[in-house]
C-alpha cells in the first residue's frame, strides 16, 4: 500500500525542483543553462563575448616584477668618512730679490694617508704678515703665484690649503711625525712607520719617488711613501765591519751618520766608526766592496 510519506521523498528523489518548489511556493523554475557543442572545447575554439557572459578577459599581467624598498641602516652599521690628511709645503725661487724683481711661490700639497694619493682641485691661499697676497687652484698637488709687486723689507709669505670633500685642509708651519713613537729601540719593521721605535736617527736623505731614508741603530731604514711603512735596507742590527759584496741587510756597520741618494736611486752612507764610504746598490740590494 502507498504511503504518503515515502511517496512525497520518492518524489522528491526523482525531481529535485519539486523540493524548492515546496518551499518557494510559485517560484518558476530555473532556466536551462546553455553549453557549447563539445567540439568547440575540443577544438579550443575561442569563446565570444556573449559566451563568456559579454566581459572581455583582460591582458595577464606579467608574473615577476622587480620592486625597490629602501632601507636605512642602523646608526651602528655606518662608517664616518672624514678626509684625508694632508701637509703644506711652501718655497720660493729665491730667498732674496731685487725691488721689482719677479719671484714665484710654489705651494706643494702631499696625502699623508700611506700610500695615498696625489690632492687635485681646491683652493691655495698665499699670504703675508699684510694679509692675503693672491690664490691658486690646486693642480695635481701643486698650486703656484708670481709677484714682481712686494714692498722693500721682510716678507713671512705662508700658503693655507682650503681642501675638498676627499682631502683635509693644511697650512705651512705644520709639524708632523713621519717615523719613530718617541721610545728608544729598534723594532717596527715592515709595519707603520709612526709604530717603530728608533734610537739617535742622523742621516736622512729623500729619493725621486718621496721615500725617506735614515740611519739608525748601526742600520739604514727606509719609510715608503707608498705605504707608509718603515724597512731596513743595510745592516742586520750588530756594530761592526762585515757583508761586502753581499747582502747589505747581512752587512754589519757602525754608527752610520751622513745619507745620499744618486739618480739611479743608489745608496752611498758614511760609516762613520769605520772610517769608510759604503754603498747599497737598488738594482740588486748588494753592497760591493
Amino acid at each position: 500500500m502507498p504511503t504518503p510519506g515515502r511517496d512525497r521523498a520518492t518524489d522528491r528523489l526523482s525531481n529535485p525542483d519539486s523540493r524548492s518548489a515546496e518551499r518557494s511556493g510559485a517560484r518558476s523554475a530555473r532556466a536551462p543553462i546553455a553549453v557549447p557543442p563539445c567540439d568547440s572545447i575540443a577544438t579550443g575554439a575561442a569563446k565570444t563575448p556573449a559566451q563568456r557572459g559579454g566581459r572581455k578577459r583582460r591582458t595577464a599581467r606579467p608574473s615577476s616584477r622587480v620592486r625597490f624598498r629602501p632601507q636605512v641602516g642602523l646608526l651602528e652599521q655606518r662608517a664616518l668618512l672624514s678626509a684625508l690628511p694632508t701637509l703644506t709645503a711652501l718655497r720660493a725661487t729665491t730667498a732674496a730679490a731685487a725691488l721689482g724683481q719677479s719671484v714665484t711661490f710654489t705651494a706643494t700639497v702631499s696625502d699623508l694617508s700611506p700610500g695615498g694619493a696625489t690632492p687635485n682641485a681646491g683652493t691655495v691661499t698665499f699670504r703675508n704678515q699684510s694679509g692675503v697676497l693672491d690664490s691658486a687652484t690646486l693642480v695635481d698637488g701643486v698650486a703656484e703665484f708670481t709677484t714682481s709687486s712686494l714692498a722693500a723689507g721682510t716678507h713671512t709669505v705662508t700658503a693655507s690649503y682650503g681642501g675638498t670633500a676627499s682631502f683635509a685642509a693644511s697650512s705651512t708651519g705644520t709639524i708632523v711625525t713621519a717615523a719613530g713613537t718617541g721610545t728608544a729601540g729598534y723594532t717596527g719593521n715592515n709595519g707603520p712607520a709612526t709604530a717603530a721605535e728608533l734610537t739617535h736617527p742622523w742621516g736622512l736623505s729623500v729619493d725621486a719617488a718621496g721615500d725617506l731614508f735614515l740611519a739608525d741603530n748601526d742600520v739604514i731604514r727606509e719609510v715608503v711613501k707608498a705605504t707608509g711603512d718603515i724597512i731596513t735596507i743595510a745592516g742586520n742590527g750588530t756594530a761592526g765591519y762585515s757583508g761586502d759584496n753581499g747582502p747589505a741587510t747581512a752587512a754589519e756597520l757602525h754608527t752610520p751618520h751622513g745619507l745620499a741618494i744618486d739618480a739611479v736611486g743608489d745608496l752611498f752612507l758614511a760609516d762613520s766608526a769605520n772610517n769608510r764610504i759604503r754603498e747599497v746598490v737598488k738594482a740588486t740590494g748588494i753592497e760591493p766592496g
